[in-house]
């Protein structure tokens, strides 16, 4: 969902999608509550090799955004729970038994070796009107209250690790 800008997602019911639930660019004012996630991953382990490593799949994925975005209340059940490449989340009151990424540099539009910030959009508080531009900063996404749960790894997961400790993406 692109510019979710005071979105409520609330109350749904998310699984056995590669990608539950992605927020993606403008996700400002919005809130992810009450909602059951589980099963969000690639279909087939087999399908696990390093071309498609970055589509191995969560729960919930908040990408370029300035926020704010509240995570609240919710169930997330998959091997991976949660991925951020934002700032200005805050992630409270969830069960969160799968893994999670938050990025914490980086966001050039794939240039390589010349910097090339990726300016993105932030709105006036409440409204679609555009504020102004910035690159995303990579911060100020906090944990309060939540409760985590170590499941065991699945042979599949296993077999992604080991395709991954071997490659560019431990980097």
């Amino acid at each position: 969902m692109h510019a979710a800008i005071d979105v409520i997602i609330r109350r749904n019911h998310f699984h056995h999608c590669t990608r539950g639930l992605w927020l993606d660019w403008q996700a400002q004012g919005t809130r992810v509550t009450q909602n059951l996630f589980h099963d969000n991953t690639l279909p087939y382990d087999t399908n696990a090799n390093t071309e498609n490593l970055d589509g191995i799949g969560e729960d919930i994925f908040i990408e370029v955004s300035h926020g704010p975005t509240l995570v609240d209340n919710n169930i997330l059940l998959s091997d991976f729970s949660l991925k951020m490449t934002t700032q200005g989340v805050a992630v409270v009151h969830n069960l969160i038994a799968g893994s999670f990424t938050a990025i914490g540099h980086g966001h050039n539009n794939g240039t390589g070796d010349i910097p090339s910030a990726r300016y993105t959009p932030y709105h006036v508080p409440h409204r679609t009107e555009i504020d102004g531009f910035m690159s995303i900063l990579h911060s100020d996404c906090r944990f309060y209250n939540n409760i985590f749960v170590q499941k065991p790894i699945r042979p599949g997961m296993q077999a992604i690790h080991e395709v991954m400790k071997d490659s560019e993406w431990t980097d």
